[in-house]
Parts: structure tokens; sequence; C-alpha cells
């Protein structure tokens, strides 16, 4: 008896069954989630399923007594129907479905450090030319399991030191309806399993049984159990006699191996020259936020003009992250007489021009605020969200001005890196300070803020942009 019996709707709704070589049916799907979700290891725990479709996973997961289920969909129609669908057999407050690109929500949730007890990647990384660096991010989110279900590599080498990852076109079926069948096609890549091995091996991850069967289905076209060189020849144009799909399963260890990067690193220990305010950066801090900071004086300037608008000169302001006290000397140039700021650096502080104005503490002094200002600041501090919602309360009907680095393309990377050179920032310098920087900041996508902020209470504006620095207006009323 499957759990479809009675939910046939999700098979009945997937258009999927409508592709060239078909692989899904109630017998298909039934046999094809007991082994990618067993009872045994999902009972009482949280999964997350990237690329959920009609949520059927998440049908059975809850069947089989999973304690929440998550799915990440980034087509409208499978969204939208999954929630009808899941709804009609369970309570909200048992699931999700995320409307949402699958690396974006990835990026979100290991930024507020969220994790999956099993995390389910069925029939997706080969959507992403960059199929290492997907494989980095859903092994961040993963508390114990993560099973992959994708396509065969129809090349082989004998080399037992290396594996294949290939590039090419990839399809993936459009969510329009039960009746309409239709491919979206663009570049991916795919990754033999001894490839698949070794990258999953220096992210903590390790397979602990062979490749996972499903128990052999005869409906349909078995893309497990059945070699299919009919579909390699027609739709390849070579010669492979194998199996369209493999499954495998990871269990975190939390034992990486280490990469030749990583061992390099080690060697030259880089690790001891991570970014720090110490006494070296402060004397240099000025010359070193003009050349780094696009629109440095531009941003601090809108907060003077925003704040002789919407002030009093008597109202409390503090510059959270003062270093010398750059903006402290603005405002109180200006006539403001109710200046603070705080810096977690002693360095810092020893060096500011108005360090009897400065409190150190890598925490937000307990007073009431009219406006907060914390430019360039958060994205050294791990949990921010809890940092804006003491912020948020210690205003009185107040403001928060927040500049940040958010999270770069490498396209967006490369112009910031051209703004630094014409600032005489050396080749030597830009890299080194990169590497620096790993593990001292810790940027997040413009989405995150926007996000987090509204969630918190604010309500927001973005007032500036400059190559990934991000300036946020937001109001508590």
């Amino acid at each position: 008896m499957s759990i479809f019996d009675n939910a046939p709707e999700f098979i009945d709704l997937d258009n999927r069954k409508h592709r060239y070589k078909q692989t899904t049916s109630k017998e298909s799907l039934t046999e094809k989630l007991l082994v990618q979700l067993p009872e045994d290891l999902i009972k009482g725990k949280t999964v997350l399923d990237l690329g959920s479709c009609l949520g059927a996973a998440g049908h059975h997961a809850l069947s089989y007594g999973a304690s929440f289920y998550t799915g990440v969909e980034i087509q409208d129609y499978y969204a939208a129907t999954s929630r009808e669908l899941l709804s009609k057999h369970w309570g909200n407050n048992l699931f999700e479905i995320v409307q949402q690109d699958i690396e974006q929500f990835l990026d979100i949730a290991i930024s507020e450090n969220k994790k999956y007890d099993y995390v389910l990647a069925a029939g997706v990384i080969y959507g992403f030319v960059d199929i290492v660096g997907i494989l980095k991010k859903i092994s961040k989110v993963a508390r114990h399991f993560i099973m992959i279900d994708t396509l065969t590599v129809h090349v082989t080498t004998d080399d037992d030191k290396s594996g294949i990852i290939i590039v090419n076109e990839q399809g993936m079926v459009k969510g329009k309806g039960s009746e309409k069948y239709e491919m979206y096609f663009g570049t991916g890549s795919k990754i033999d399993l001894k490839a698949l091995d070794m990258v999953m091996s220096t992210l903590g991850c390790q397979r602990n049984e062979g490749i996972i069967y499903p128990k052999p289905f005869t409906e349909t076209i078995d893309a497990y159990n059945t070699p299919d060189p009919v579909y390699f020849k027609d739709w390849l144009g070579v010669d492979f006699n194998g199996p369209i799909r493999y499954m495998v399963r990871y269990e975190h260890t939390h034992v990486n191996t280490e990469t030749v990067q990583e061992v390099i690193k080690k060697d030259n220990n880089l690790v001891s020259n991570q970014w720090t305010f110490d006494n070296t950066v402060a004397e240099r801090f000025q010359h070193e936020a003009e050349t780094n900071i696009p629109s440095y004086h531009l941003v601090i300037d809108k907060c003077l003009q925003f704040a002789k608008k919407h002030l009093q000169k008597t109202d409390k302001v503090i510059d959270v992250g003062s270093a010398l006290g750059y903006t402290m000397s603005k405002f109180i140039n200006a006539g403001f007489t109710n200046v603070m700021g705080v810096d977690n650096s002693s360095a810092m502080i020893e060096k500011s021009m108005h360090k009897s104005l400065v409190v150190c503490s890598d925490k937000l002094p307990d007073y009431r605020y009219k406006l907060v200002m914390m430019n360039w600041t958060l994205h050294f501090v791990v949990d921010k969200e809890t940092y804006l919602r003491n912020i948020y309360n210690s205003l009185d009907n107040g403001y928060l001005i927040l500049t940040e680095k958010c999270s770069q393309s490498l396209l967006l990377k490369d112009l910031y890196y051209d703004f630094k050179r014409s600032k005489g920032v050396s080749e030597e310098y830009i890299w080194q300070k990169e590497k620096n920087l790993v593990g001292v900041m810790h940027s997040v996508p413009v989405d995150w803020y926007l996000k987090t902020l509204r969630e918190i209470g604010f309500k927001v504006d973005i007032i500036h942009g400059d190559l990934g620095f991000i300036t946020f207006l937001c109001s508590t009323n």
C-alpha cells in the first residue's frame, strides 16, 4: 500500500509524467521516497527538500514521522500547488514551502545559522554550473544527513585519484500544470560518484553505504536500476550502457579532507594574520576607510543631512563602531550635544578624537536613542539579528542608519577591486586583506537585511548603494 493511495493528487498534478522517458508514477514515487527518506532516519527530525516540486516528499516525510518539512521551490506553480496539496493533509505548523532560488535560500540559512537534520537534494544539483559551490552550501545547513539524487555522468576515467565534472546543457521541467510538458534549458553540470565523494569529504561528509537503489518498478522507466543506452544515444549522442540516475547518502562527520589550498594556507600561517582592529590598523584606519570603502564620506554626509532634518540637536545619537571618531566629529561640529560612540577595540578608542564619549563594548550600551548609526560594522558580527533587535528595542520612536558590505558576486567583486586600485591600493594588499578577512567578515545578501529588518519591525528604505555597500534607512514609526 502506498501513502499516495489516499493522496493521488500528488501524482495526478505532476506534469513530469508527460516527459520523455517518463519516470513518474505512484509506484516509482513511492519506491523512490522510501529509500530517499527512510523512516528510521527522518522520524522526529526536520527535513529540508531542495527543489520540492509538488511537495510529495513532504507528504512522505510527515507520513513517516518527520517533525517538520521545509520545501524550497523557485517555480510559482509548483510552490503554490504544493502548499495547497500539503494543507489538505497536514497542519500548517508542520510544513512550509519557500518560493525562492535554492542558492539564495541557502545563503540566508547559512547567515542565520539554520540547520536541518536531513537534507534532500533530488534532481537539482545538475542545474548549477558551480556544482562544488552548491554542495558546499548544502553541507553548511545539514546537521546529519544529505541525500543526493542526480544524473549519471556518461564518461569514465581509470584514474583512481580523479573524478569527473562535466558542464553542459541541462533541462528542468516547467511547472505549468498537469497537461502541458515543457522544459527550461540552460547550462548546468554533472558530477560522477568518484568526484562527488571527494568533494563531500572536503566538506566533512562521508558516504557509509553504497549507491542506493529503490525497489525495481515496472510502471515507468526505472532510471536507477535499468541500463538505458537508448537515452544516452538519443539525447546525449554517446554510447553508454548504464542507468540514467544514481542516489547516494552522506553523513556529516565534521572530519574534513584538506584541499591543497587549505594545506597552503596552514603552511603560510594565514590564520595568525586574521584581520583585527589593533594598534597597527588604528594607526592607518582613516586612510584604510577612504581607500577601501566606496562612498565613505558621502554616506557620513547623508547621515548628518538626515539628522539635521529629522532630529533635535539634543537628541541622543550613537555611532556603533565609532573607530577614530570621524563621524562623531561631524555631528559634534554641527551642534549635536548628545553624541556618543561604542567600539569593541580598545586600540581604536585610545586613538579616537572623542575617547571620553566612547564605550568599549561589543554590545549596544543600554540607553534610549533617537538615531543609531551602524556603518560598516555589522558585517563583523555573527549574530546580526540579535544586535538589530537590541537596536530596535533601544530606539525612542527613532531611526537606524545601517551601511553594510553585502555579499558580492564575482562580477561585482571585480568592480570593487577596481575601485581599490583606483585609490592606490596595491594588488598584493588587495588579495592579502581578502585572505585575512576570511572568518572575520560575515557578509550576507541584501535580501537578508530587508527581510530581517522588516520582520523585526522596522520600516526600511535603501538610500544609497555602491559596489555592494548598501545603506539602509530604518525607522520604528
